[in-house]
């Protein structure tokens, strides 16, 4: 996968509240059982 040159991840990263980060974490980037959702797909 073709990354920037400089990439960087944060252990616990914690957006600050009220921004437009923190949406996007709250309503976004949640975590997902994608299992389910295939297996009911493929159907």
């Amino acid at each position: 996968m073709p990354l920037p040159s400089l990439v960087r991840w944060e252990h616990d990263f914690k957006p600050v509240p009220g921004t437009l980060e923190e949406r996007l974490y709250k309503d976004f980037l949640q975590p997902r059982d994608w299992l389910p959702e295939f297996a009911a797909a493929s159907r």
